[in-house]
């Protein structure tokens, strides 16, 4: 799969990824689903999930509006100089964590009550999205990139323009079902989805050629 500028011949994470590049076609990433902990008991707390010192990540945004909110704001993923709430734990609304992973990382996925993604670029894809989404946890993502094609708007989390909008869908989480969550990401980006896609992309190249 193809990760930047391309063209039309090249297979690209999403939709949109591709009509950026002036292509067509795209199969999405797909995630081993049995590892994840699926969980519909949440607890009250948000979960920011990336490399924090990247600003595109928008770490400054989930920042401002957990305190909005007055919801707590796990951060985990590094810290970042700007923010200097990711590096000393003295606010009592923000908790810096540092990196995670492994079973760790699928804890906090399955405890929080919803991942933020306050993207500041089209990202063409988002493995923590699925992730969350794997583990019955709602994800409240600026409508950047791909996240209208990896979120249903309403059923597995919220899509926003701005903060203000982040700060009202906070609001409405609980309307979230983690069932539903987790029905959604194991069939459009399991593996096996994904397998299915590539075979069906390869068979009409095949068929091209001959």
């Amino acid at each position: 799969m193809h990760g930047g500028e391309g063209g039309k011949d090249c297979v690209y994470l999403s939709k949109s990824h591709a009509v950026k590049f002036g292509g067509s076609t795209y199969a999405y990433n797909g995630i081993p689903i049995d590892e994840y902990i699926f969980s519909d008991k949440k607890e009250d707390f948000l979960l920011f999930l990336a490399k924090v010192k990247r600003s595109k990540k928008g770490i400054d945004s989930a920042i401002k509006v957990a305190k909005l909110t007055k919801n707590t704001l796990i951060v985990a993923g590094g810290k970042r100089l700007n923010n200097p709430e990711t590096w000393f734990n003295w606010h009592p609304l923000i908790k810096p964590i540092g990196f995670v992973n492994g079973n760790e990382k699928f804890k906090l996925l399955s405890k929080a009550k919803a991942l933020l993604v306050p993207i500041k670029w089209d990202e063409p894809f988002g493995l923590t999205i699925i992730e969350a989404m794997l583990s019955g946890t709602p994800v409240i993502a600026f409508n950047r990139g791909a996240m209208k094609e990896l979120i249903v708007h309403g059923e597995t989390g919220f899509l926003c323009e701005n903060e203000e909008d982040m700060v009202k869908a906070i609001k409405k989480v609980d309307q979230i079902s983690a069932h539903r969550c987790r029905e959604h990401a194991v069939n459009h980006f399991s593996v096996h989805t994904m397998y299915l896609r590539h075979n069906q992309l390869l068979d009409k190249t095949y068929h091209k050629e001959e």
